[in-house]
């Protein structure tokens, strides 16, 4: 089934939710590239040097989605990997990324080489991801002594940041990223994609309630799902309102492994351009729980302001946590 095959109610429910993906993903993104320096003093205690081996990392996985082989492989927003003014089918209908995702995608790209250039990281397609492999290992031989203080590590950065109690947080560095009832791929790229995932977040129910659970195989992607998950669960309150029929199907269109690159390009810019307009003194969880609340109609002419008119965008967080 694909989105034109909803309803208007339907359809207005999956752009709410493409809107949501895009935020979570942008706050995991976001954040992971700069976690490392959050704990610096912690990082390098264990290991001297481990704070610029984790950000490059980071930096060079984030840049695989904007210019390297991911992007090769599935494209930009628009068509010709951005090349082209008409956006792609799956955003097409999106009343805000249909004008705006290539314009943040864009602007993703140019911060992430402007740091890459300080770093003197480059993405060259198919040769730099190849380094990924060697990276991650490297990686994982300096982490391994130090496992149970970076899981710590990674719970106190996202209780600090939204405040969640850290009896809800599951993290754990793994090969072993699995969990929960993760869809079966169904096609070329979901198959790639399910294979070399090197980590999973998200959120679970048992007798205890919600709980947020990250698995990953080294410490700045252990921070992503941990920071995915956890803005998963605020989100979830945007859609309360709906019943189990629509959020399953809603759900089984948006939410694909295979559509993550897209939100993992627009995502970030979008989550920098909230937390700017955020009124000072607020609470980041409560201003997105508030956010993700909102009827689809008046949470898209909210993301419209964040992107195009700051100002107004400001006041009307203002009026929305009053």
């Amino acid at each position: 089934m694909s989105i034109s095959e909803l309803t208007p109610w339907e359809r207005d429910c999956a752009n709410k939710r493409w809107t949501l993906n895009m935020l979570i993903q942008g706050a995991a993104s976001h954040i992971h590239l700069t976690a490392p320096h959050l704990v610096r003093d912690s990082l390098e205690s264990l290991h001297p040097g481990l704070t610029e081996l984790q950000q490059n990392f980071a930096l060079i996985g984030q840049l695989n989605y904007l210019c390297g082989d991911l992007m090769l492989m599935q494209g930009r927003p628009n068509r010709w990997f951005g090349w082209s003014s008409k956006p792609r089918e799956l955003i097409a209908d999106h009343p805000v990324f249909s004008i705006h995702a290539n314009g943040l995608a864009k602007a993703e790209a140019r911060m992430l080489r402007r740091i890459g250039r300080q770093k003197r990281v480059r993405m060259i397609p198919i040769l730099t991801p190849m380094f990924l492999t060697k990276k991650i290992k490297q990686l994982e031989a300096v982490e391994a002594p130090h496992h149970s203080r970076l899981e710590h590590l990674a719970k106190s950065i996202t209780t600090d940041i939204f405040g969640i109690d850290r009896d809800r947080l599951e993290a754990k560095l793994s090969h072993e990223v699995g969990f929960g009832n993760l869809p079966k791929p169904d096609n070329f790229m979901t198959e790639v994609l399910h294979q070399s995932a090197v980590g999973y977040g998200g959120v679970l129910r048992d007798h205890d309630g919600w709980r947020v659970v990250a698995r990953a195989w080294v410490f700045p992607l252990l921070v992503h799902e941990l920071i995915k998950g956890t803005t998963e669960l605020i989100c979830l309150h945007g859609m309360a309102d709906w019943d189990e029929y629509t959020y399953r199907k809603v759900t089984s269109i948006v939410d694909r492994l295979d559509h993550e690159t897209l939100c993992m390009q627009v995502g970030p810019e979008l989550w920098r351009r909230l937390l700017a307009v955020i009124p000072q003194g607020a609470k980041l969880a409560e201003v997105l729980m508030r956010v993700a609340k909102l009827q689809p109609n008046p949470l898209h002419e909210l993301i419209t302001q964040v992107i195009s008119s700051p100002q107004a965008a400001q006041l009307e967080l203002s009026k929305l946590i009053e």
